[in-house]
Order: structure tokens, then C-alpha cells, then sequence
């Protein structure tokens, strides 16, 4: 008799001794970095870009990718090549150009909606999906991942636990349900998309949201306030830009919200910081 071997995947992580956990990234994109010296026949080895020019000919028979290359790359660059957003996006080149599909999605993912008759309702947006992984996290787990959001361009360990109170344990269920990614240096990254929802809800709930602002606002300036010295002179100077570098863009949006709500202390301790590593 011939064995049989079967190989069943899922969404999310079933955590069984048997299951063997690996992740699915979304399909190749170019890298921001080096878009300006990528030609249009360099772009399409890139898995995401040549399923956007088969979907979007299915919309327009005549499409050229070479006329809106940058406006598609950066289509796929801001869905991190999910295929389902991919196809969603394409659709609409029958009433808009990629650059505006871009913009829309940039502050919006209800643009990512299918329009067609027999697509099936769990396909129809990027938000139906979104709302089905929602439903599977539990109250704690929706508020961990909710305050998360707050964060811009990743965050480690240690800020997780600060800003969203997140356990140890809750970031596993988060990884386990695909809903954050840990990378090679050991922090954390969120979808855009992911991110974009979770903030939604966030912002549905004022008083959550003023506390995530205050504790990511408050944790940035005591992380700029202990690297001033070092960022300045000393051993570990090159360490320190390493690690500002980091969370650059966790920096900024913390000054900038610290301003907004008038917290001059926290302003005044991530300024100096700010400008040393610019003037680095």
C-alpha cells in the first residue's frame, strides 16, 4: 500500500504539537529603495506586479504597465502584495488611473471591494476578511492589538509591554493569527492594512485611544531622553543612531502628537534628540 501524506494549511495558528507554523508572505515587490532604477521589464520578475497587469488587462484590454509603473509599484507596495487586494485594486482601472487607486488606498482600504456578482462574500473586500479575523480574537487580544496600531513602522518587546500592556502571551496569539510579524531583529511589524483597521477601532473608543497616544508619547521621550548623552559622543554613539534609526518614524509621530496635545516636556526631550541624529 501506498502512504498517504496530506498537507493541510489555515488561516491562523492551530498550535498543536503536530502543526509546523510557517508564515505566508504576500507575493514580491520591489523595494522602495530602488524603484527609480528599475526598468519595466525588471518590475515585472516581481510576482506581485505581474498578477496586478494580468488582473488589471481583465479590466482594460489595452493596459500598458510601462505608462503608470511607478503609480502600480506602489499599488503593491502599499497592499505588501497580498493577491486578493491586488486583484481588488486592479478593478477599479475601469473608472480610475493607478495613481488615484494608490491615494485611495493610502488612507482608505474600502476601495479594496469587489463589485462582481458571483465573487463569494468572504472574497468581496479586504474589510470582510479583516472583520473574520476580528471575530476570532478575544476581548484582551482585540485590545492588545487595538493599542498596537498606535505604533508606526514596528516596535519591540519592550514597547509592546509599555504602551498596549501586551503579555508575552498575547503577542503569540497576534503572530499565531497572523496579525503581526516578528522580524530577524526582534521586533514587531503590522500589515498596513492590519493597521489601518485596528487604528479605526482604536479611534471608535476615545478614551483608549488619548491613553495610547499618552503612554507612546511618554515611553519616546524617556527612549530619546536615555540616548541623548550617547547620540552626541561616546562608545556607543553608533549603537544609539542604530537604534533611533529603528524607531525613527515611532519618534516623529510621538513628537508630533506630543505637540498637538501641548506635552512640552516630552517635545523638549525628543527635540534634541531628534536634531542631533539629523544633524548626524
Amino acid at each position: 500500500t501506498q502512504s498517504v501524506k496530506l498537507l493541510v494549511t489555515s488561516r491562523i495558528g492551530l498550535n498543536l504539537q503536530e502543526e509546523w507554523f510557517h508564515p505566508v508572505d504576500g507575493l514580491t515587490v520591489p523595494q522602495p529603495a530602488r524603484q527609480d532604477k528599475e526598468t519595466t521589464l525588471e518590475v515585472t520578475t516581481f510576482d506581485a506586479i505581474r498578477l496586478f497587469e494580468q488582473s488589471a488587462r481583465r479590466s482594460i484590454v489595452g493596459f500598458s504597465l510601462k505608462e503608470q509603473q511607478d503609480d502600480v509599484v506602489a499599488i503593491c507596495q502599499l497592499v505588501e502584495g497580498t493577491p486578493l487586494a491586488i486583484e481588488l485594486a486592479a478593478a477599479w482601472l475601469k473608472v480610475l488611473p493607478a495613481r488615484k487607486i494608490a491615494e485611495e488606498i493610502a488612507h482608505d482600504m474600502d476601495i479594496l471591494v469587489s463589485r462582481n456578482r458571483n465573487v463569494i462574500e468572504r472574497h468581496r473586500s479586504m474589510r470582510v476578511v479583516l472583520e473574520q479575523t476580528w471575530k476570532l480574537l478575544s476581548k484582551e487580544e482585540r485590545t492588545v492589538f487595538k493599542r498596537l496600531a498606535i505604533f508606526v513602522g514596528g516596535f519591540d518587546l519592550a514597547a509592546a509591554s509599555t504602551v498596549a500592556m501586551a503579555s508575552l502571551t498575547s503577542l503569540a496569539t497576534l503572530v499565531d493569527q497572523c496579525l503581526l510579524r516578528k522580524t530577524a531583529d526582534d521586533r514587531y511589524t503590522i500589515h498596513d492594512f492590519l493597521r489601518q483597521f485596528a487604528l479605526e477601532r482604536l479611534q471608535n473608543e476615545a478614551d483608549d485611544h488619548l491613553l495610547a497616544g499618552h503612554l507612546h508619547s511618554n515611553y519616546f521621550a524617556l527612549f530619546a531622553l536615555d540616548r541623548f548623552a550617547s547620540i552626541i559622543a561616546g562608545s556607543r554613539q553608533l549603537a544609539v543612531i542604530e537604534e533611533i534609526e529603528a524607531d525613527w518614524d515611532n519618534l516623529c509621530a510621538a513628537w508630533h502628537w506630543s505637540i498637538d496635545q501641548g506635552k512640552r516636556d516630552n517635545v523638549r526631550k525628543m527635540a534634541c534628540v531628534i536634531c542631533n541624529y539629523c544633524l548626524y
